[in-house]
C-alpha cells in the first residue's frame, strides 16, 4: 500500500486504524533531493501503559502489514520483543518507518525507560553494546531533561546506535531551563555557542504584529469570520533534543523545533 493510501485510510472514521491508531506524522529528510519527496511515517500507538502483547497484536502488526505488507518481514522476529520485554512503567510510544532512507529497519521509540532498566531491556533485546557508557549518557541526559525516549533501529538485528530524546517541559521563564542543557551539550562539544542562543530565542509566539513575513492570506479570511475579541498566533518552542550513540564513534545532537497555530481570545489572556 502506498503511504498516502494508508494515511487515507487511517482518516476515514470508520477505519480499524482510526480506531487503533491516535495520532500519525511524517518527518522529511533536507537531505532529500527528489521532487516528490518521500516522508518516513511515525505511527503513534497508545499513550498509556498497556499490555504490549495486546498493543502489538491489535495496533502494531495489522498497521504494518497494511503499509508495508511483506517488506517488513524482516523486522518482525525484532520488534515482538520490543514489546514484550518493556519494563512495567514503560511502554511503545511510536514506530516510524523510514519510507525515504530506502531502508527496511523500524524505528521503535521506547518511552519511560530509566537508567537502571536500559541495559537489561536492550540485552532481552539481543543487542550486544557498550553498557557503562551509555547508562552513563543516559544518566548524564536525565540531569537536565524531564523526559526521555529512547530510539532503537531495529532490522535483521538491533542496530547499535542508541538515540535519546530528551524533553524539557519548561519552556518560558521562571522556569525555562533548557539553558542548563544546552550549556552542557556546548560543553561537550555538541553544539555550537551561536546554536544555543538561536535556541533559547525560539520559544514564543508570532503575531500578525511582529510577525517578519506576511501573514498567510487563509487566516486573513479566517479571522474575518470570527468574533472581534479572537486573535491569531503562532506558539513556538522547542519540542526535543536528540543526542546519538554509536559505538566507537562522536556523540551527535540534534534540535527540534515545534510551532502551532491557535486562535485565543481575549478572555483566554486574562
Amino acid at each position: 500500500m502506498h503511504w498516502h493510501d494508508f494515511l487515507t485510510e487511517w482518516s476515514e472514521p470508520s477505519s480499524p486504524l482510526h480506531g487503533g491508531i491516535p495520532e500519525i506524522w511524517m518527518e522529511y529528510d533536507n537531505k532529500d533531493s527528489r521532487p516528490h519527496p518521500i516522508p518516513s511515517v511515525f505511527i503513534g500507538l497508545p499513550q498509556k501503559v498497556s499490555p504490549s502483547a495486546e498493543t502489538y497484536g491489535k495496533i502494531t502488526e495489522p498497521s504494518l502489514d497494511r503499509l508495508l505488507g511483506s517488506d517488513w518481514q524482516v523486522c518482525k522476529g525484532n520488534l515482538y520483543p520490543c514489546f514484550v520485554h518493556c519494563p512495567d512503567d514503560a511502554f511503545i510510544g511510536n514506530i516510524g518507518v523510514m519510507l525515504s532512507r530506502n531502508s527496511r529497519s523500524l524505528r521503535v521509540n521506547v518511552k519511560r525507560l530509566q537508567p537502571d532498566s536500559l541495559i537489561s531491556y536492550l540485552q532481552r533485546l539481543g543487542w550486544r553494546g557498550e553498557t557503562n557508557e551509555l547508562k552513563a549518557l543516559m544518566a548524564q541526559l536525565f540531569a537536565f531533561s524531564d523526559l526521555i525516549t529512547v530510539c532503537l533501529d531495529i532490522g535483521r538485528e538491533i542496530h547499535s546506535k542508541i538515540g535519546f530524546e530528551c524533553i524539557v517541559r519548561g519552556q518560558h521563564p521562571p522556569g525555562y531551563h533548557w539553558g542548563a542543557f544546552l550549556d552542557y551539550l556546548v560543553a561537550k562539544g555538541l553544539c555550537e555557542p551561536r546554536k544555543r542562543a538561536a535556541l533559547l530565542d525560539w520559544p514564543g509566539h508570532t503575531s500578525p504584529v511582529n510577525a517578519e513575513a506576511p501573514w498567510p492570506g487563509h487566516l486573513i479570511a479566517d479571522s474575518l469570520l470570527k468574533p472581534k475579541d479572537h486573535f491569531t498566533i503562532f506558539n513556538r518552542e522547542l519540542s526535543h533534543i536528540k543526542v546519538v550513540w554509536q559505538p566507537q564513534q562522536a556523540l551527535e545532537a540534534k534540535a527540534y523545533l515545534w510551532y502551532q497555530h491557535r486562535w485565543l481570545t481575549v478572555k483566554s489572556e486574562q
